[in-house]
């Protein structure tokens, strides 16, 4: 499941068109070096396209995970 999440975003932050100003990205474990070198490449690679970005960390918990998610949308991020 995450590989196809971090395959789907690399798919639209190569795209030629962005269409969203703000992204949010939610890690789950940061502190595992894969998710945060993943989050941190996706976080300068949409910057490089021009996006806001607003990078969150679930330290590994599921309900802290959704409660972000609900964030993001409150919060209103394009993507």
């Amino acid at each position: 499941m995450i590989r196809f999440a971090v395959l789907a975003f690399t798919m639209l932050l190569l795209s030629s068109t962005a269409w969203s100003t703000e992204l949010g990205i939610i890690a789950f474990q940061m502190s595992s070096d894969t998710h945060a070198r993943t989050a941190n490449a996706a976080v300068e690679q949409a910057k490089s396209k021009g996006l806001e970005v607003t990078l969150l960390n679930s330290e590994g918990a599921v309900p802290k995970h959704a409660e972000q998610l609900d964030t993001l949308i409150q919060k209103g991020v394009d993507g």
